[in-house]
């Protein structure tokens, strides 16, 4: 009888966990800035890069404040200093405002990349130290490609030790 009672009490408290993981492991990346959407853009091209820069030029800003989003859509001008140090050009364009963004840098051959959008981050503090424990037990955890501490599910130390330029 009490061992019935604790399988009862433990059997649903166990399947919980089990499908709340599974609902972290299997829910769509988010990106909290054009940054992180760049960052991983040159990821899945395989680019190696030590920092990436982006800001609107001084023209392109003008119009895009004075004339509204609606007629001057945003764009900014990419630097990005790639692993051996050498520093490559780049275009950022938005269709929509800041958002339905594609990234061109014809030196590395990419030309309109569309970028994912950028959501807003979650507020609740036990979820990032939720997917941070269960990076670890996944095996996830580690250094990426270009030395920045990357976690597949846990992004908000992904990509700090990169400088941006606003």
């Amino acid at each position: 009888m009490k061992r019935t009672a604790v399988v009862l009490i433990l059997a649903p408290a166990l399947a919980c966990a089990l499908v709340s993981s599974l609902a972290l492991a299997l829910r769509p990346r988010t990106f909290a800035s054009r940054h992180e959407t760049i960052a991983y853009a040159l990821e899945q091209r395989g680019v190696a890069y030590r920092a990436i820069f982006y800001q609107q030029s001084w023209p392109a800003a003008m119009n895009y404040f004075a004339y509204g989003p609606q007629i001057y859509p945003y764009s900014a001008d990419v630097v990005l200093v790639l692993a051996d140090g050498s520093t490559v050009h780049g275009q950022l364009a938005c269709r929509d405002d800041r958002r339905d963004c594609s990234l061109d840098v014809p030196r590395l051959g990419i030309q309109g990349l569309d970028l994912p959008e950028v959501s807003e981050r979650r507020s609740w503090p036990w979820l990032g130290w939720l997917e941070a424990r269960l990076a670890d037990l996944w095996g996830s955890a580690g250094p990426g490609p270009n030395g920045v501490l990357r976690m597949e599910r846990f992004r908000s130390a992904a990509f700090a030790s990169v400088p941006v330029q606003i």
